[in-house]
């Protein structure tokens, strides 16, 4: 009955390791695709010949990734051109 325990014992030792690992690779996965970030947020500000059909609100991606959204728009100057 000794060795049943200890077989018991170890298959209990291998579950626990193996549902630690899946569920750190499921917080990575939800990580990567969700694209959430941990660190600090920075603020941009670019100048822009023709902003037509940019609103707020609209993401900005680089590459095809979203990397922040639009939070505003100011006008440099009040010339119509």
């Amino acid at each position: 009955m000794s060795l049943l325990d200890k077989r018991t014992s170890l298959d209990l030792v291998k579950l626990v390791i193996f549902m630690a690992i899946t569920a750190l690779c499921t917080g990575m996965l939800a990580v990567v695709i969700g694209n959430l970030t941990f660190s600090a947020s920075r603020e941009f500000k670019a100048d822009f010949v023709n902003v037509a059909g940019v609103v707020k609100g609209d993401d900005v991606r680089v590459a095809g990734v979203k990397v922040g959204t639009v939070i505003g728009q100011v006008p440099l100057c009040s010339e119509v051109v």
